[in-house]
Order: structure tokens, then sequence, then C-alpha cells
């Protein structure tokens, strides 16, 4: 049987990304939408429409990308909240 910590390390492991090559040297749209406090709404967004298409493409890619906007928004909540202290 697969434990809880087993899948949970797996996924973690696959789930590392480094956003995208084709910005490098351009401004990252999401460096925009932070900087305009407009990121967590598109973040959940994003978390809700890939959470929903992996239902039905199985595509572990889309898991991916949920996981990569949930650490996003989760370091952004946490650097955000040590500035206001």
């Amino acid at each position: 049987m697969i434990s809880v910590y087993q899948a949970r390390e797996t996924g973690r492991q696959f789930c590392l990304t480094e956003g995208s090559d084709h910005y490098k040297g351009k401004i990252e749209p999401i460096d925009y939408m932070i900087s305009n406090g407009i990121f967590e709404n598109f973040a959940i967004g994003n978390i809700i429409k890939y959470a929903t298409r992996f239902k039905k493409t199985r595509n572990l890619d889309d898991l991916k990308k949920v996981a990569d906007y949930a650490h996003i928004l989760s370091g952004l909540e946490i650097l955000q909240k040590g500035e206001r202290d």
C-alpha cells in the first residue's frame, strides 16, 4: 500500500517548478500582477482551472501548474506577512 508520506514526497519531487524560459530577460507577467496587487485572484482562478481540467485530462502537468501557483501564492503571503510585521 502507498502511504500518504510516499505520495507527498513523490508529488513534491514531481512538482518542482522554475517558471518559463520564454520570459527570461523580459518582465514576468506574474511580477507585474504582484506589484499591482492583482496576483491573488489570478492564482486562485488558475488553481481552480487546472484542478478542474485535471479531472478530465489526467495530465500531471495540470497538477504541476496547480502546485506552482500554490507555491507562489504561499511564498508571497509569507513574504508580505514578514514585511507587515
